[in-house]
């Protein structure tokens, strides 16, 4: 497996996009953004060939340092950092076959996402990772064999992509799906080249869901974002 975009920070471009709110979020974000590439350090050297003890180095540091930060940060930036350490830990659970261990670290990091929407939706382009993260719970089913439980994840990451399935549902019950995002990127002062990255996420055909998880059980080095 192999990390994703190198600019997985992008969407928070978004936020500060959204208004002088998702500004000041942006810039606050910046106290934990060091622990947050920190996770990502621990995925990128895993892949290139380090250790799993020099991962979990990287990955204790990190979650030492976010708790240290919590009350002193904005709950929606802790759960926003949480997402991408939860993503992290998976990694490194999934390239020792610790095939419980990352599945429960891709569902925390699916709840750190619905938590961090549910408190500041400026942040609501985030919601599009519990769709990878359905993926990322595909891949680990697979690999152990659970066909039904791969199916399941597989169908919802279809679903979700084809806009049939909200990504995520907040506490007050609202969805955030495909039509949402669309919705969400077109109040925004976007340029062109804004515009078209995030049609590629938002502007697919209604079937392009389903050849997007029927590809990824095919290739083996399906490109997918863990932190």
């Amino acid at each position: 497996m192999k990390n994703g975009t190198e600019n997985s920070m992008g969407w928070l471009r978004y936020v500060a996009l959204s208004g002088p709110a998702g500004q000041r979020w942006v810039e606050d974000f910046e106290q934990v953004r060091p622990l947050v590439e920190m996770c990502r350090s621990s995925v990128k050297r895993l892949q290139r060939g380090g250790t799993h003890a020099e991962s979990a180095a990287l990955l204790q540091r990190a979650r030492e340092g976010l708790d240290g930060l919590k009350g002193s940060v904005d709950p929606s930036i802790s759960s926003a950092a949480d997402r991408s350490y939860y993503g992290a830990l998976g990694y490194h659970f999934y390239s020792q076959r610790a095939f419980d261990e990352a599945d429960d670290s891709m569902g925390r990091a699916q709840l750190a996402v619905v938590q961090t929407v549910d408190r500041r939706r400026w942040t609501m382009g985030l919601a599009y990772d519990c769709l990878e993260f359905e993926l990322h719970r595909a891949r680990i089913a697979r690999d152990r064999c659970r066909w039904d439980d791969m199916r399941e994840h597989a169908e919802a990451t279809a679903a979700m992509r084809a806009g049939r399935r909200p990504f995520c549902v907040l506490s007050d019950g609202a969805q955030v799906g495909l039509l949402d995002l669309r919705r969400f990127y077109g109040s925004l002062p976007l340029t062109e080249e804004d515009r078209e990255l995030v049609g590629r996420l938002v502007e697919e055909p209604p079937r392009e869901g389903e050849r997007f998880v029927r590809a990824m059980f095919r290739l083996s080095g399906f490109v997918i974002e863990y932190a």
